[in-house]
C-alpha cells in the first residue's frame, strides 16, 4: 500500500510576529517610554531622546579651519557687494587668523587663551586688520555655537588691543600741488591725477569711470561703479559694486576739469582711464603708471631697472 504524502495545497505554517521590545528613558523625574523591534533600534531611540532632552544636540566634529571657511562661504560672501572688501576679509582670514592655529585643530580644542593670543599679534597694525581679525572669530564661534559644534563660547570675552595712536594726515602743501598738477599736464598718465584731484573720489572709482557718467549740464559725475583689484592675481581686474550704498552719489564737475576732458570725450560705453580694448586697469598696470606718475612729481624714487618697464 504506497505511503500517503502531504497534499501540496496544504496552509503554510503561519509567523508569530516578534513582540516589540519597551524601555524608559526618565526625563527630569519623568519616564519617556520608546519601543523598538530589535535592540538596536532600541537603543538608538533611547539615544536619540537623552540627545533631545537631556545632553542636547550632539556638537559636530570639525577643526577650527573647517569652521571658519564654513562661516565665510556661508554668511560673509554671499552678502557682500565688493570684491575688495571680500579681499580684505580673505587676507585676514588666510594672513591673521589661520596660521596661528594648526590645520587639524579641532573646534572643542580652541581655548580662549589661543584667540586671545591670534588677536593680539595684530597691536600696532591697521584698525582695519584688527578688526577684521576680531570679527572672523567672534562671528565664526557665534556661529558654531549656533550649530551646535560647541556648548561654550571661548571667544565671548576677547579684549581688543589697543589700536596705535592716529597720526593726522598732511594736506598737500602749495608747493607739492604745483609739482602734482605740472606732472599731470605732461604725462601721458596725467588724467589719472586729474580725476583724483578734482573730483576728490576713490582709486576703485575713479578707475570705473565711464563718459556716459558725466552730465556735462549739470556739472556733475555719477559715481556708479568701482573697479576692484584680484588680489589672487595682480592680472585681473574686476568691475564690480560700490562698498555702500552710499557711495552710490553725485559729484560736482569744476569748470577746469570740464576743459581738461572736454577734448578727451568719447563714446559712452568708453572707460576714461583704460588698459587698451576698453578694459579697466589691472593692478600691476595702475601700480606701474602710479609710480611713474610720483617719480615725475619728484615723490618717489625709482631704480634705473623699474623704469625700463
Amino acid at each position: 500500500m504506497p505511503k500517503s504524502t502531504m497534499p501540496t495545497d496544504a496552509p503554510a505554517k503561519k509567523s508569530v510576529p516578534k513582540k516589540r521590545k519597551r524601555a524608559k528613558v526618565m526625563v527630569d523625574g519623568h519616564p519617556v517610554y520608546v519601543s523598538g523591534k530589535t535592540k538596536r533600534e532600541l537603543e538608538e531611540k533611547k539615544r536619540f531622546v537623552r540627545e533631545r532632552y537631556i545632553g542636547g544636540i550632539r556638537p559636530r566634529e570639525v577643526t577650527f579651519h573647517e569652521l571658519v571657511i564654513e562661516w565665510f562661504e556661508t554668511f560673509k560672501k554671499p552678502y557682500v557687494r565688493a570684491e575688495s572688501t571680500l579681499n580684505n576679509w580673505r587676507n585676514a582670514i588666510n594672513n591673521h587668523v589661520l596660521p596661528y592655529f594648526p590645520p587639524l585643530q579641532m573646534v572643542q580644542a580652541v581655548r580662549r587663551a589661543d584667540l586671545q593670543r591670534c588677536i593680539d599679534q595684530t597691536a600696532g597694525m591697521s584698525n582695519v586688520i584688527t578688526d577684521l581679525t576680531c570679527s572672523v572669530i567672534r562671528h565664526a564661534f557665534d556661529y558654531a555655537m549656533a550649530e551646535g559644534m560647541i556648548m561654550i563660547n571661548p571667544a565671548a570675552s576677547l579684549i581688543k588691543p589697543k589700536p596705535p595712536e592716529s597720526r593726522e594726515k598732511d594736506a598737500l602743501t602749495p608747493d607739492q600741488e604745483t609739482a602734482l598738477l605740472r606732472t599731470a599736464a605732461r604725462s601721458e598718465f596725467g588724467l589719472m591725477l586729474y580725476l583724483l584731484y578734482y573730483l576728490g573720489v576713490r582709486r576703485g572709482e575713479m578707475l570705473g569711470l565711464r563718459w556716459e557718467d558725466f552730465d556735462w549740464k549739470r556739472k556733475a559725475v555719477h559715481i556708479q561703479r568701482d573697479i576692484d583689484f584680484n588680489t589672487r592675481s595682480s592680472s585681473k581686474a574686476v568691475v564690480g559694486d560700490l562698498k555702500t550704498s552710499a557711495a552710490d552719489r553725485w559729484v560736482p564737475l569744476p569748470d577746469e576739469l570740464i576743459e581738461i576732458l572736454a577734448p578727451l570725450r568719447g563714446l559712452p560705453h568708453m572707460y576714461l582711464i583704460s588698459a587698451g580694448n576698453n578694459q579697466p586697469l589691472t593692478a600691476n598696470l595702475y601700480r606701474n603708471r602710479w609710480n611713474h606718475l610720483m617719480k615725475d612729481a619728484g615723490f618717489l624714487e625709482l631704480s634705473d631697472t623699474y623704469l625700463e618697464k
